[in-house]
């Protein structure tokens, strides 16, 4: 085997371990032993991988991924999803040159801001939203914009009108800056008229945005969802969970922070931590990013604001360039 395949073969097995790793964990962060990797290894790549490839089952491979893990887990303040966007972008340096950028297909994008409510006003979501609607247009997206939407009715009516545009495959995104909720699994995005009662049940599941349009998609189109909403948990009776998330072959949501936490608006007549933290990954690394190292720049930035830390769900064996 030439260096080169061998060097792509065992990064792979790395992203396989990384794969692994992300689904076992629960959501916890907890490095893996040696004896585990191994264990790991040996059962998702075979025997040849672990004895050959690696120079057994103490190899470098396996070590190099139980270091990188335990040295995220001793720095305070690391969580779990930082540690693996590190690790992500660690791989894609790797095996940068091989990749390619997403092939051009339709690009849009649904970009929410909601400012005037009448207690609790965020001056700075619809100046954000229109921010954001720039940047995205600049790289290619055909962006829709809404503002200060007043209830549940005129939200869906503003979704069905952008999901009637969709032509698969395609990339979707959605930008919402608004007041939310954590509520179980959910992110809730209130409108003006039903955070005046706090009522969930008149409240915008982000659940069922993602189940709505995974109905209208392909399996090779991608979804992406940046909330800039706070993420406090809810709690009202009679409200009932809604399914869990739609299987979708590429799904990448980026909350603005970590779940039961509030999120920064920012100082008025400018943007919120997260907004700017998106704002200026974007100008930076240029086009076609690949997502991973996207969110991983936007939380270092998040970070670099105060307390608030960004947070990642996706699926860590999928890539993506936005």
């Amino acid at each position: 085997m030439e260096a080169a395949e061998e060097e792509e073969a065992e990064v792979r097995a790395i992203a396989k371990l990384l794969e692994v790793y992300c689904k076992g964990s629960n959501g916890k962060y907890d490095a893996y032993t040696d004896k585990k990797l191994v264990d790991t290894c040996q059962r998702e790549l075979g025997e040849e991988m672990v004895e050959t490839r690696t120079g057994g089952p103490k190899g470098r491979l396996l070590r190099a991924f139980a270091d990188k893990l335990n040295k995220f887990d001793k720095f305070s303040g690391k969580t779990r999803t930082e540690a693996l966007c590190n690790l992500a972008e660690i791989l894609n340096k790797k095996v940068g040159p091989q990749r390619q950028p997403t092939p051009e297909r339709q690009k849009l994008a649904l970009i929410i801001g909601i400012s005037n409510y009448d207690k609790e006003a965020l001056p700075n979501c619809t100046s954000d939203a229109r921010c954001i609607s720039e940047a995205f247009k600049s790289r290619g997206f055909e962006t829709y914009l809404e503002f200060d939407t007043q209830d549940q009715e005129s939200f869906w009516k503003v979704y069905e009108d952008f999901a009637s545009k969709i032509r698969p495959p395609c990339t979707v995104l959605f930008y919402v800056a608004a007041h939310g909720a954590q509520f179980h699994t959910d992110v809730l995005v209130f409108p003006i008229i039903p955070f005046r009662t706090k009522d969930a049940e008149k409240a915008i599941s982000m659940q069922a945005m993602i189940n709505k349009i995974s109905t209208r998609l392909d399996p090779d189109s991608d979804v992406v969802m940046l909330l800039d909403t706070c993420r406090v948990n809810f709690s009202q009776r009679g409200h009932q969970d809604l399914e869990q998330l739609a299987t979708l072959p590429q799904t990448w949501i980026l909350y603005a922070t970590k779940e039961s936490y509030p999120v920064c608006d920012g100082p008025d007549g400018g943007n919120s931590p997260f907004t700017r933290a998106v704002l200026r990954t974007l100008k930076e690394l240029g086009p076609d990013v690949e997502f991973y190292k996207f969110a991983t720049s936007v939380n270092k930035y998040v970070r670099d604001c105060g307390m608030q830390r960004s947070e990642l769900k996706a699926d860590m064996t999928k890539e993506l360039f936005i």
